[in-house]
């Protein structure tokens, strides 16, 4: 298994007003003094990234001052709430990862003192205001204040493939609304063991739940080879190969009392969950590469059946109809999970 890579100390996103044609922009800052800056599609939630630099502070000092204003920052915006995006604000937006903190929010520095005195202003959205000011004075301190005081040397570095590619700050977001949020109960799971047998709770009713030597071998199976074949994998087609390869083997280790979409739901469920984690699977690129899961009820609801072929047109269609969204499979499967959980009132959400 390769080493997974760091968790940046700070990381910031910023997505453009809708409707502007302008980059996103994401800053990196790790504890070693490295920083890189990458530009990718408003609001893409993919692996496909534009240009990308990369610089490291070398003075130990500065390390160090980088570390504490993170910690210091950490402490300010503590009980900052996950989520201050105003209503009907068109306007840029940002996701920030700070520590272990998640916010996302409107970029904005608002006049406070007007807000106070505008009867319109109600006192909930006048906290929003209040802390969506605090973290403007957060990046501006960071951006303007920080950096330019730094007094070491700053170098200009390669800019390695899979920092390039470390989970962006949006897609931490998503990660961390999943987890945490009361209306979607889906039980975390911390180590990779945990991974495959909460899939399985997920994917089996009591019924058809294996167990015994079958449970076993399978179990060994998905441990040894689930997350070593996405690592390998060179790209999309080969790992859909080693994916049906999978597949395959579950059913044969199963005796055939796993028929192929279980088998794949039980891959796929696994591969969440290790996502979910925000520990194993940290690059982009290897998160683009995984299906959404699918279980019996959507595939017959789309496909009239649940077969290998019903599964095999839901992922092609699924990536076909995706792409113009900029948004891999897995986060698609992740963000229906969240708004399943929080429908629009005006909408009619039917039972999963």
């Amino acid at each position: 298994m390769k080493k997974s890579l760091p968790h940046p100390l700070i990381s910031i996103q910023f997505d453009p007003a809708r409707g502007q044609s302008t980059m996103c922009l994401t800053y990196f800052f790790y504890e070693d003094g490295s920083f890189v800056l990458t530009e990718s599609a408003p609001y893409s939630q993919e692996d496909s990234t534009g240009p990308a630099t990369s610089f490291r502070f070398v003075g130990k000092k500065d390390i160090e001052a980088i570390g504490s204003f993170a910690q210091q920052w950490g402490l300010k915006l503590k009980d900052c709430p996950f989520d201050i995006n105003l209503p009907s604000f068109d306007g840029p937006q940002f996701h920030l990862t700070l520590n272990e903190k998640r916010i996302s929010g409107s970029y904005l520095r608002p006049n406070l003192e007007e807000a106070k005195n505008n009867p319109e202003v109600t006192k909930p959205m006048l906290k929003m205001l209040t802390w969506c000011s605090k973290v403007s004075e957060f990046i501006d301190e960071l951006m303007n204040g920080l950096i330019p005081s730094l007094q070491g040397k700053i170098k200009l570095i390669d800019t390695k493939d899979d920092i390039i590619h470390n989970l962006r700050p949006v897609n931490r977001f998503l990660l961390y609304l999943v987890k945490v949020d009361t209306a979607f109960f889906m039980d975390e799971a911390h180590t990779y063991e945990d991974c495959i047998k909460k899939a399985a709770k997920k994917v089996f009713s009591q019924e058809n739940y294996p167990e015994g030597k079958i449970y076993s071998s399978i179990f060994d199976f998905l441990r040894k080879e689930a997350l070593k074949a996405l690592e390998e994998a060179p790209d999309r087609p080969s790992f859909d190969k080693k994916h049906n390869e999978m597949v395959h083997k579950i059913m044969e280790l199963s005796e055939n009392t796993i028929d192929y979409c279980d088998a794949a739901y039980w891959l796929d469920m696994t591969y969440i969950y290790l996502l979910l984690t925000d520990r194993y699977i940290q690059d982009e690129r290897e998160v683009a590469m995984l299906h959404s899961p699918a279980d019996k009820g959507t595939l017959i609801a789309l496909e009239k059946e649940a077969t290998q072929t019903s599964y095999l047109f839901f992922q092609r269609a699924g990536r076909e109809e995706w792409a113009p969204l900029h948004i891999s499979p897995a986060y698609f499967y992740l963000q229906g999970i969240f708004s399943h959980a929080h429908p629009d009132e005006n909408e009619t959400v039917s039972e999963a």
